[in-house]
């Protein structure tokens, strides 16, 4: 699997929405792509989360996009959220590992901008050097 990690200058800047039209670009052309989101935060109640916004973009499940254990109801960067819901902290290599396998191309999405922390002991930054990409995409505003 060739890996693509996609970033932004901060959160809210539409990386899930540049994510998911590559997505479905690739995939019209044919090209085996697939949307990862190794955790997620997102309000309480909040119908559309990053990961179902990759999973239709990409014909998957969203669960196969982010483990469930990795979905964080509470608005805030991840480890925070973690922390805010009582749940065991996590690292960078544990979003690693969980990341599901696939063929052809993964978009791994981070969380926030490229510095926000994404896990107890790593931003983005961090995750992009522990998964060694052949890529990065930074979405940036106008």
């Amino acid at each position: 699997m060739t890996t693509v990690v996609v970033t932004g200058t901060g959160t809210e800047i539409g990386k899930t929405w540049v994510t998911a039209a590559v997505l479905r670009a690739l995939r019209a052309r044919g090209i085996d792509a697939h949307g990862r989101k190794p955790v997620q935060s997102f309000a309480p109640g909040d119908p559309t989360t990053d990961a179902t916004e990759l999973a239709a973009a990409g014909g998957e499940h969203p669960e196969v996009v982010c483990p469930p254990h990795r979905w964080l109801s509470t608005p805030m960067a991840p480890p925070m959220a973690a922390v805010a819901l009582g749940l065991p902290p996590f690292t960078v290599a544990d979003l690693v590992a969980e990341i599901a396998p696939g063929s052809g191309l993964a978009l791994v999405e981070g969380a926030g901008g490229l510095r926000a922390p994404i896990a107890e002991d790593g931003d983005t930054l961090a995750l992009i050097e522990a998964l060694d990409p052949a890529a990065v995409l930074l979405v940036a505003p106008a």
